[in-house]
């Protein structure tokens, strides 16, 4: 222990010398005082096993990095209950603060104090059925240092999700009689997490492949659940985001089998739910009977919050909307209630005699602590809240309820100023909750308040209605996180003005209009979102009424499809109106790749389809940017000036042209434009007159598979142009001007024809001709003929001629380079090569 105690001390002392330095002279000095609580440690571990560290670091929140002279080290031996830490920080300085607990004896996790993350660097190593391998943390966020003292209470929480498997004593003794003795275990996990940021809660790393927690010998000890004792097989501390399914695989080795032959009993368990903090436990006959098993989240996990460190608490069950209404009316300052439901409660009906149908009000006082807990029943009505901004210690929490209704027209949860002044709520947390709309009723809110402070959404699910969240005016950091919602017909969440609102690790599919909103007519600071996932939605992050200043940050690993025009949007006028530029400050930050009004049409909109890309061009985008995938020119591109970019590899991005029936092949979707196209394929069918009508064009970095038919003026730069069978790879038809720069024609044997009812003048620079053969007729690189009456100049510099044949119709040129198959004067035809005036 004690050699253990100065390593840690040693590093701590290493990372303070390479930290921020702190230690200045002539500064002035407040005391930090932090109460660290962690009430469930000290039973955690048995005899002899409870010595535990606590460590804290402490980090400029402005500048970053680590600040010297403070010591990641805060003393041995905290086996819970509480710890005080002081520190003394320089005023008017804002700071952020990590601690971090484990047991002294037990390292199988590293804190890299500068990137602030927890890494598991060997998880196949973690031995089962450690209980001293419980970890525990929690982190202070933008602390500012005035001049006066500072005491904060600082409450641990796990960092793990702990999966037990577990079975009876009569079990093992059954499977003895069977001649099955099990000695050793071991746990399969997919796809948990293996690095984790301390500070803002975000796990940063999964692991690409399945975990398997080594050999173990199953533990002596027991465990209580609803009353009957099971003993463990295994047991493991698990990295995952706060909540999260994964598929578990645990074997056994039968030491009653033969070495060397097959002695390990599998048993698979799909889509297990695992949540941080939270003891998921896998019990039932699993030896001699693995078809039956149980699943239960333990409650000594669940909520550390329910425990109260002070104050009465008051527990009742109610069965009806009458007893519900009742309890919230009887709650008593200075005690916590907490309300569980007995069954479904239809407020619709049974408060009808009451004239408050669907109603149950509930009035927040100061210091008056409530928990609803629906215990996972139904409800079918509305909370209507009603708070005052005077009653700072007023706590509403909403556990556990499956909010459900028929009912059109219904905010589950409402929260607003029913009159009087300074009416809005306080402390909110809506927690573990479903909301649905049944027979699609469209104006169903989940939770709507119009003015709040200390609004929690968390671990909540919401379909086939309104939206999840319409939040209008709320202060103090709106949080959203790892919520689902699905289906709804107008949207996902809505911030409103609110201040500071965040939305994280949550997912949003099928909303019809947006996936997030907020107002940007007052200057409130940032929107936050962070491993968001939304798709199948018109626009799924839109700033409107910006006119003020407003920032919007992507965090972490976001995925923002739209079915709409653009992924983000900043309007000046509502998201249902036209697009108008805001008049206010905006700005993005994490927005790679996505499509961003209105920057978008000014610098490159993204496209994955054809469909988008129509979108892009109908909207006044002048540059697109195409992903992966083949791609039809739309009709609204005629007439305009466009730049068309492939993702780097042409053989990536493929456009194809179309017949139209207009003229023979011809492409009439981009007539009269100007186009630059950059690293694309374009396919065509080899048609005679296949080609864009009438569009000027610049080509660079493409590949043209099929003959290719110019009709304006065009430039080629490092194209590669390829065919098969008795056709060209171009025909200069309709250019009044080709360039060809560093290209190469691979052919059968026809790779140039100028020719056509424009006077052209075709340059070609370091240009490559490969002749496959297969062709019979002899037929030059270039060839040239006319019977339109027009005049033609070629210039050719530095050309490599593999293969083609001497054509001798017309005037023989005596060169595989260029013929004049239809003998062409020198009045119609000029040619100059390498500098020579050659015809």
């Amino acid at each position: 222990m004690k050699k253990l105690f100065l390593a840690i001390a040693a590093v701590a002392t290493l990372l303070a010398s390479c930290s921020k330095d702190d230690g200045l002279t002539g500064v002035s000095k407040s005391q930090v005082t932090f109460t660290v609580s962690s009430p469930e440690m000290a039973t955690r571990y048995g005899e002899g096993e409870k010595a535990t560290t606590l460590y804290y670091a402490v980090y400029d929140a402005v500048e970053g990095g680590l600040v010297e002279g403070l010591s990641q080290l805060a003393g041995e031996d905290f086996t819970g209950g509480e710890k005080q830490v002081t520190i003394n920080l320089v005023e008017g300085r804002t700071y952020s603060i990590i601690f971090y607990a484990q047991n002294a004896a037990e390292t199988p996790y590293y804190v890299n104090w500068q990137s602030q993350v927890l890494y598991i660097p060997e998880p196949a190593k973690l031995l089962s059925n450690k209980e001293t391998y419980d970890a525990f943390y929690a982190h202070e966020d933008n602390l500012k240092i005035g001049n006066a003292a500072i005491n904060k209470t600082i409450t641990l929480r796990r960092p793990f999700a702990q999966l037990n498997i577990l079975t009876s004593q009569n079990d093992i003794d059954l499977a003895k009689k069977a001649g099955i003795e099990v000695k050793n275990t071991a746990v399969t996990v997919k796809k948990i997490y293996t690095q984790m940021n301390l500070m803002n809660d975000a796990v940063v790393k999964e692991s690409e492949t399945a975990v398997t927690f080594g050999l173990n010998t199953p533990a002596d000890g027991t465990y209580t659940i609803d009353g009957t004792d099971y003993k463990w097989l295994a047991m493991n501390y698990l990295l995952v985001n706060e909540q999260k399914m994964v598929d578990v695989e645990f074997t056994m080795e039968d030491t009653t089998v033969a070495a060397g032959q097959d002695n390990m009993l599998l048993r698979k368990y799909g889509s297990i739910h695992v949540e941080r903090n939270h003891r998921t436990n896998i019990y039932g006959a699993l030896i001699t009977n693995p078809a039956i098993f149980n699943v239960k989240i333990d409650e000594k996990f669940f909520k550390p919050d329910y425990n109260v460190n002070g104050g009465e608490q008051y527990t009742t069950t109610v069965a009806t909307a009458d007893e519900l209404q009742k309890a919230i009316d009887n709650a008593k300052v200075g005690e916590r209630t907490i309300i569980k439901f007995d069954g479904d409660i239809d407020a619709t009906t049974t408060r009808a005699a009451t004239n408050a149908a669907a109603e149950i009000w509930v009035a927040q006082k100061d210091g008056v602590q409530i928990v609803i807990d629906g215990c996972g029943h139904e409800f079918n009505g509305s909370f209507k809240v009603h708070g005052n901004s005077g009653y700072r210690n007023a706590t509403l929490d909403f556990v556990n309820i499956n909010f459900k209704t028929s009912t059109s027209d219904l905010n589950f949860i409402y929260a607003k100023d029913f009159g009087g002044s300074k009416r809005y709520s306080q402390n909110i947390t809506v927690s573990d909750c479903t909301f649905e709309a049944v027979n699609n009723p469209i104006n169903v809110v989940g939770v709507q308040v119009n003015a709040s402070k200390n609004l929690h959404i968390i671990n909540c699910t919401a379909k086939n209605m309104h939206s999840l969240l319409q939040a209008q005016s709320c202060d103090d950091k709106i949080q959203v996180e790892n919520v689902t919602i699905e289906n709804c017909s107008e949207g996902g969440v809505a911030f409103g003005n609110a201040a500071y609102p965040t939305i994280k690790n949550s997912t949003i599919t099928n909303a019809a209009d947006y996936g997030i909103r907020a107002d940007g007519d007052a200057s409130r600071g940032n929107l936050v979102i962070e491993n968001v996932n939304i798709s199948g939605t018109n626009v799924p992050v839109v700033v409107r009424r910006v006119t003020t200043a407003y920032n919007v940050a992507l965090k972490g690993q976001n995925t923002l499809k739209a079915t709409g025009l653009y992924d983000v949007v900043f309007t000046n006028g509502n998201n249902k109106e036209e697009y108008a530029k805001p008049t206010g400050k905006w700005s993005i930050t994490g927005a790679e790749g996505l499509n961003v009004y209105p920057t978008a049409l000014e610098e490159g909109y993204n496209a994955s389809s054809s469909e988008q890309l129509s979108q892009a061009i109908a909207a006044g985008a002048t540059t697109v940017n195409l992903e992966e995938g083949t791609y039809i020119i739309p009709d609204a591109a005629k007439g305009k000036t466009l730049t068309i970019v492939g993702t780097g590899d042409p053989e990536d991005t493929k456009i194809a042209t179309q017949d139209d029936g207009s003229y023979e092949g011809c492409d009439y979707s981009l007539d009269g434009s100007t186009v630059v196209f950059e690293n694309v394929s374009i396919n065509t069918d080899s048609s005679t007159y296949t080609g864009y009508a009438r569009m000027n064009g610049t080509y660079k970095n493409c590949i043209i598979n099929g003959t290719y038919t110019l009709y304006g003026n065009s430039v080629f730069e490092d194209c590669t142009f390829n065919v098969s069978g008795d056709v060209y790879n171009i025909w200069t038809w309709g250019a009044p001007t080709a360039t060809f720069t560093r290209c190469t024609f691979n052919c059968d044997g026809k790779a140039m024809l100028l020719y056509g009812t424009a006077n052209t003048k075709l340059t070609m620079n370091d240009c490559i001709f490969n002749d496959k053969g297969g062709l019979t007729d002899l037929k030059a690189a270039i060839e040239i003929g006319n019977d339109y009456d027009k005049s033609y100049e070629l210039i050719v510099n530095n050309a490599t001629v593999n293969g083609f044949e001497i054509n001798d119709k017309g005037i023989n040129t005596g060169t595989t380079l260029w013929a004049n198959k239809n003998s062409m004067g020198t009045d119609k035809l000029n040619v100059v090569v390498d500098g020579v005036d050659v015809y």
